[in-house]
C-alpha cells in the first residue's frame, strides 16, 4: 500500500510531471521568436509567436532537487538522523538539472489560441493518464 502512495507522490510531483510534459513545439527561430507547431485542426506546420518567460518548474534557477530524494517530503527526523545527508542536501548536492528547461532558466511561452489548445490538450492527456495509473493500469 505505502508503495502505491509514494508512486502517487512522486507521478504528482511538479518536477515529474515537468520531466514527462512533451513540448508544445516542433522548432523554435530565436531570431525571429517564432515556434513552429502543428495545427491541431489542419495538420498545418505554421510559426506562431513566442516570449521567454521563467521556468515554472526551478523559478529560474536552473536546477532543483531529483525528485526521487524528496517527492514524499523529508521529514526533520531524517535529517536529525543523519547530519550528513541534511548537509548535502542544503549544499545542492541532489540537485539535477531542470526537468523543465534542461538548465535554461527560461522557457518559451506563447498566448496564441492554437498553442493554449496544443497544452489544453496535453494536459488533458496527463491528467488520463493519471487516472489510469491510480486504477492500476
Amino acid at each position: 500500500m505505502n508503495s502505491h502512495i509514494e508512486d502517487m507522490n512522486y507521478y504528482s510531483d511538479h518536477r515529474v510531471k515537468a520531466l514527462r510534459r512533451s513540448c508544445w513545439y516542433q522548432d523554435l527561430d530565436e531570431n525571429r521568436m517564432e515556434a513552429l507547431i502543428e495545427d491541431m485542426d489542419t495538420g498545418d506546420d505554421l510559426w506562431v509567436p513566442f516570449t521567454w518567460g521563467v521556468c515554472p518548474t526551478c523559478n529560474g534557477k536552473g536546477s532543483h532537487v531529483n525528485p526521487s530524494i524528496d517527492c514524499c517530503g523529508v521529514r526533520p527526523e531524517t535529517f536529525n538522523e543523519d547530519p550528513d545527508f541534511r548537509e548535502a542536501y542544503l549544499a545542492g548536492h541532489y540537485n539535477v538539472p531542470c526537468y523543465g528547461c534542461e538548465g535554461k532558466r527560461v522557457v518559451p511561452e506563447s498566448d496564441d489560441p492554437r498553442v493554449m489548445a496544443i497544452q489544453k490538450f496535453r494536459n488533458d492527456c496527463e491528467a488520463e493518464y493519471a487516472a489510469e495509473r491510480r486504477m492500476g493500469a
